[in-house]
């Protein structure tokens, strides 16, 4: 057992934990309102005689190869932390010492286990290795292929409820006026006999839409990551179809695909800019090939202004909602100030300048690593099947790689844990 010491000159109402010794460990107790002495055993070894204890936590009898320790000023008063059945002495000072142990309180009355555990989580108290309470069972360990099973049974987590119907039509009101403003500006640009028409209107800007309107709060539909976003959908999207066709890789169009919506994922995750849309974005320059005739303009004009449009739409309408506020991020790393209540204008202008949120942080590279792993395993295997399927020849022939799986990679394997990434959904 450790002895407790006290110093010549000891310092003001200065008190820590007292340091264990290697075991066999006995932690010192002092005596119970019934005058007898306690100890809390938190190894293996015999119990310390009673009579080595005083009252006051004290040893009668120091051995002789401790003296020169004794005598050493420099050593504060260090009493143990020390957990009774009854009776509780926490790092007191002397002059609360004088009086013996306190009387344990009620939540503290419990086994030596708990009581040790409530009394640990106080500054400044060591770590006290406590033997666990009669009864208690360790988890029975279960083997990886069956804990890797078991996850398909689902984390347990509470899908979020269904929005109110205003919130609804708020949604209905910004989807459609963001397409079909979209439209009108696509059908006034587009020149049929133009082979590098403006395109505009592409599938990327539905799913766009859905995040950007219906789930305008999520870190994935905030103003950042859906410009930069998906205007890195279409220039991976551009590079990886430039560079197969070089290698004479046109043929393959399921490896690019893959390649494409893959990379998509890996450089949104390392500059923390996560946007499903730009998956859709890389992989519909890859499938659509009359979008390959805009060359780098496609990453110009229809992924990054396009963007920039939906993204000022988006502002627009969802702040007409007394209970939304778009972006929820601030453009600047300044919070917002609050301050009383504002004219209704001001309010809605206010909005504008973002809810004050942070920006979630970047994930880790092991993450990103199987983020690009499982994206580019389903796509190629979506891409495997359709031209699998599409060798029969028959005008109905079975389409599967679509644009909208582009940005389902993104979602499945970079924001698992969303709520839009749950199998329902």
């Amino acid at each position: 057992f450790a002895p407790v010491r006290r110093p010549i000159a000891p310092p003001a109402r200065t008190w820590t934990a007292g340091p264990l010794v290697s075991p066999p460990t006995w932690v010192m107790g002092c005596s119970s309102s019934k005058g007898s002495p306690q100890a809390l055993q938190t190894a293996g070894g015999p119990r310390p005689k009673p009579s080595a204890v005083t009252p006051t936590g004290v040893p009668k009898d120091t051995p002789k190869e401790d003296s020169a320790a004794k005598g050493a000023s420099d050593q504060a008063y260090t009493p143990l932390l020390v957990v009774q059945d009854d009776a509780v002495c926490v790092s007191e000072p002397p002059e609360a010492v004088k009086g013996g142990c306190q009387e344990a309180p009620a939540a503290l009355a419990q086994p030596e286990a708990d009581a040790a555990g409530a009394l640990l989580a106080a500054p400044g108290a060591r770590e006290v290795a406590v033997p666990a309470p009669p009864g208690a069972t360790e988890e029975k360990r279960v083997g990886p292929v069956r804990a890797y099973f078991q996850k398909f049974a689902g984390a347990g987590v509470a899908g979020p409820p269904r929005p109110p119907l205003t919130q609804t039509a708020f949604s209905f009101l910004g989807s459609f006026t963001g397409i079909a403003t979209l439209g009108l500006i696509h059908s006034q640009l587009v020149h049929i006999d133009d082979p590098h028409h403006f395109q505009l209107l592409v599938a990327p800007f539905g799913a766009m839409a859905v995040l950007l309107f219906s789930a305008c709060k999520a870190p994935l539909a905030q103003p950042k990551n859906a410009i930069v976003g998906n205007t890195i959908g279409g220039l991976v999207g551009w590079a990886v179809v430039t560079v197969t066709g070089l290698l004479g890789l046109d043929s393959m169009v399921w490896l690019t695909a893959a390649l494409a919506v893959s990379m998509t994922i890996a450089v949104q995750e390392l500059l923390g800019v996560v946007h499903p849309p730009g998956g859709a974005s890389a992989l519909c320059y890859v499938v659509v090939l009359p979008l390959q005739s805009l060359g780098c303009w496609y990453v110009l004009l229809t992924s990054m202004l396009g963007s920039c449009l939906f993204v000022v739409l988006a502002m627009v309408i969802n702040n007409l909602s007394p209970s939304r506020a778009y972006p929820q991020t601030s453009w600047t790393r300044y919070a917002p100030r609050e301050s009383d209540a504002l004219p209704p204008l001001k309010a809605y202008l206010k909005k504008f300048m973002g809810a004050g949120v942070p920006t979630r942080p970047r994930p880790a590279l092991k993450h990103t690593a199987f983020s690009l792993f499982g994206s580019f395993c389903g796509v190629a295997a979506l891409g495997l099947l359709h031209f699998a399927l599409a060798e029969v020849e028959d005008p109905l022939q079975f389409v599967l790689l679509v644009p909208p799986f582009g940005a389902m990679g993104v979602l499945l394997f970079s924001s698992y844990k969303a709520p839009l990434a749950q199998p329902k959904n």
